[in-house]
C-alpha cells in the first residue's frame, strides 16, 4: 500500500512540475534574442538557489548530504540535459524538443539494463523500437533542414534518464530542497563556464547555431532580468515537485506523467509564441508517448527468474 501511494504521489508531482514547466519555458524563447544560454542559467541560478535556502530555513529542513559522489554525478548529468533542452529551444518549436528530451523513459529502460541488469522482455524492445521510429519522424534526416543539431534533444533525453536512475536509487533519502538547489547550482555553475569560453573563444552564430548558444556575455536590462527571476522562482517550484515525483516513485512508473509537458508546452507555445506542429510532428510525438506508456507498463512487472517475456 505505501508503494502505490508513493506512485501515485509522484505521478501528481510530476503533472504539478509540468503544468509549470510548460508555460514557464516560453519566457525562455522571449529571452533568446537579450542573453546567452549561459548568462542566462547563471543568472537564474543566482536567483533560485538564495530562494530554495530561505524555503529551506522556514521550513526547518536538514541540509546535511548524505551521499555527496551520487548527488554530483546525478546534478552533472542534470546539467548536461537542462543545458542541451534550453540551447535547442532557440531552434527548434518547444514540443518537438520536449519530445526529444521526453526520449527519456525509453533511455531509462535502456540504461536499467545495461547498468542495473533490469530484465528487458518483447514489451519493453518494442517500446524501444516505436519510440526509435517517432524520434526518426520529427527529425526527419532526410529533410533538407536536418542538422546534426536537431538531435541534441535526444542526447538531453539521455542524460535526463541517467539523472531520474541516480535520483532513484542512490538520492531517495536526500532533502528534495538539497537536491534541487544543487542542480540550480550545477546548472549555474555549467553556464557561468559556458559563457566565460564563449568569452574567450568567441563562436560566430550560422545556420545551426543561433546566437542564443553562441553569445557569452552582454548587458542585461531591467525587463530581462525580471522575465529570468519569474523564470527562476517558477523553476523553483517545477524543480522541487520533480525531484520530490523522483523519490517517491518508481521512474519506471512516473516516467510517463511526464509526457503532460507535451500538451502544456504545446499549448503555451501556440497562445504565447504562436508555433505551431505539422502533422509529422505529431505523428512523431504520438509514436514517442505510446513508446513511453508501453514501456511503463512493463516497468510496472517485477523482475523475475523465469523465462517468461513480458
Amino acid at each position: 500500500m505505501k508503494h502505490k501511494s508513493g506512485e501515485i504521489w509522484g505521478g501528481i508531482y510530476i503533472l504539478i512540475a509540468m503544468a509549470i514547466i510548460g508555460p514557464n519555458d516560453t519566457l525562455v524563447v522571449m529571452l533568446e534574442d537579450s542573453i546567452g544560454v549561459g548568462q542566462f542559467h547563471l543568472l537564474r541560478s543566482l536567483i533560485a538557489v538564495p530562494l530554495m535556502l530561505i524555503v529551506a530555513w522556514f521550513v526547518g529542513s536538514n541540509l546535511k548530504i548524505i551521499r555527496p559522489w551520487f548527488m554530483m554525478l546525478r546534478n552533472f548529468c542534470f546539467m548536461v540535459s537542462m543545458l542541451i533542452y534550453f540551447s535547442s529551444l532557440s531552434f527548434l518549436p518547444m514540443a518537438v524538443t520536449g519530445a526529444g528530451i521526453f526520449t527519456c523513459p525509453i533511455f531509462v529502460l535502456i540504461f536499467s539494463r545495461l547498468f542495473f541488469g533490469q530484465h528487458i522482455g518483447i514489451r519493453r524492445i518494442s517500446a524501444v523500437a516505436i519510440g526509435s521510429a517517432g524520434v526518426l519522424v520529427i527529425l526527419d534526416p532526410n529533410g533538407t533542414d536536418f542538422s546534426w543539431m536537431h538531435i541534441l534533444p535526444v542526447c538531453g533525453g539521455a542524460f535526463l534518464a541517467l539523472s531520474n536512475i541516480l535520483t532513484k536509487r542512490y538520492c531517495d533519502q536526500e532533502n528534495p530542497v538539497v537536491l534541487s538547489a544543487m542542480g540550480f547550482a550545477f546548472l549555474g555553475i555549467g553556464g557561468g563556464v559556458a559563457s566565460l569560453l564563449l568569452g574567450m573563444y568567441p563562436v560566430e552564430p550560422n545556420d545551426h547555431l543561433t546566437p542564443f548558444i553562441t553569445t557569452s556575455w552582454g548587458t542585461v536590462s531591467l525587463a530581462v532580468f525580471g522575465l529570468i527571476f519569474a523564470q527562476a522562482f517558477f523553476s523553483t517550484i517545477a524543480m522541487w515537485f520533480m525531484t520530490r515525483a523522483y523519490q517517491v516513485g518508481d521512474p519506471t512508473y512516473i516516467n510517463v506523467f511526464e509526457y503532460f509537458f507535451l500538451i502544456s508546452a504545446g499549448l503555451a507555445a501556440w497562445i504565447f509564441l504562436e508555433q505551431y506542429l505539422g502533422p509529422q510532428d505529431i505523428i512523431g510525438i504520438v509514436l514517442i508517448v505510446v513508446a513511453g506508456v508501453i514501456a511503463t507498463r512493463a516497468g510496472l512487472q517485477k523482475d523475475a527468474d523465469s523465462t517468461v517475456l513480458n
